[in-house]
């Protein structure tokens, strides 16, 4: 039984001694390899993704061969010049919003106090290019309140600071 035994440990080692050894080769076009501060960083282009890792702040995708290459960005943001003026300020009875475009939009008016509640809503539609509009601020307390002027599709805003005395 001690033979049998022998004999099946040392064909099992004479097994692993003949094994062989498979490490992770990479053939690509391009890569490099950089460390500091305490960390590494190699890369190869030309990889599939197989792994992605993530923290709150870092991304790391490893694999091989890429099928693809996905750019991101953010796209130009094109600005409305619009220029908005709310007058006098502070306020005591009527506040004047004066409104310039470049173009006729469709606007809505907000009146916010200082813990956000919305006190007034106007939906204004649309405007033409010069536009004059007037809120009745009498029965308002005295305070701070914030005039939001929005675009209906939500895509521009302002928000004016006015007091009431």
């Amino acid at each position: 039984m001690k033979t049998v035994v022998l004999s099946f440990m040392f064909l099992v080692f004479w097994n692993f001694s003949f094994s062989q050894s498979l490490s992770p080769t990479l053939i690509s076009s391009a890569g490099a390899y950089a460390e500091g501060n305490g960390i590494s960083l190699s890369y190869s282009l030309g990889e599939i993704a197989v792994t992605t890792l993530t923290t709150d702040n870092l991304v790391l995708t490893q694999g091989f061969h890429q099928p693809q290459l996905t750019g991101t960005g953010i796209p130009d943001k094109v600005e409305l010049d619009w220029k908005v003026n709310a007058f006098p300020n502070p306020v005591q009875d009527q506040l004047n919003i004066s409104i310039r475009l470049e173009k006729p939009v469709e606007l809505n008016l907000a009146i916010f106090d200082l813990t956000g509640k919305k006190l007034l809503i106007k939906k204004l539609g649309q405007i033409p290019a010069d536009f004059d509009h007037s809120i009745d601020f009498s029965g308002f307390a005295n305070g701070i309140y914030f005039l939001r002027i929005q675009t209906s599709d939500k895509k521009y805003n302002r928000i004016i600071k006015i007091q009431k005395q």
